[in-house]
């Protein structure tokens, strides 16, 4: 038998969805209430909810405190969660990878103001600005030239 795709085992009758879904709901809370409480958008959880967006044991311990749940019911929602987690290890522990981040470095030059493109770039938005400003200038001094004179 094929093995379920992780947001179909989520979203199975009696699963962590139904249960995260049961539990704000229990607590009459909107998705957006939810959010909330917790600093999340409605969509997130609204993710989270569906199997879209895999949650870590912190969110859901989070997510059962949110909706003040008893202590049999967050330990079910928990016990939901650490089923998924054992069913898919790689997929439900990718956000505690061991792989060492990649350090992200800016081009060198670019994105110092020492640097000659950076100060050509600056040179040039100054001067255009200040060209601009001549022009603006101009053109009022030309419309109190017009008032000044008699008609």
């Amino acid at each position: 038998m094929k093995k379920p795709h992780i947001t179909e085992f989520i979203r199975r009758s009696g699963g962590l969805s139904e249960q995260l879904t049961r539990a704000r709901q229990s607590a009459n809370l909107s998705m957006r209430l939810l959010g909330d409480r917790m600093g999340w958008t409605s969509s997130k959880v609204s993710k989270i909810e569906t199997g879209l967006q895999i949650a870590e044991r912190p969110d859901i311990e989070r997510w059962a405190e949110a909706c003040a749940l008893g202590e049999d019911q967050a330990v079910s929602l928990l016990a939901a969660f650490d089923e998924v987690n054992a069913a898919f290890p790689p997929i439900a522990s990718r956000a505690r990878s061991t792989r060492p981040p990649v350090a992200l470095t800016p081009a060198p030059d670019l994105f110092s103001p020492e640097s000659p493109s950076y100060r050509a770039a600056y040179d040039q938005g100054y001067n255009d600005a200040l060209r601009d400003m001549e022009n603006q200038l101009a053109r009022l001094r030309a419309l109190a030239g017009d008032e000044q004179q008699p008609a």
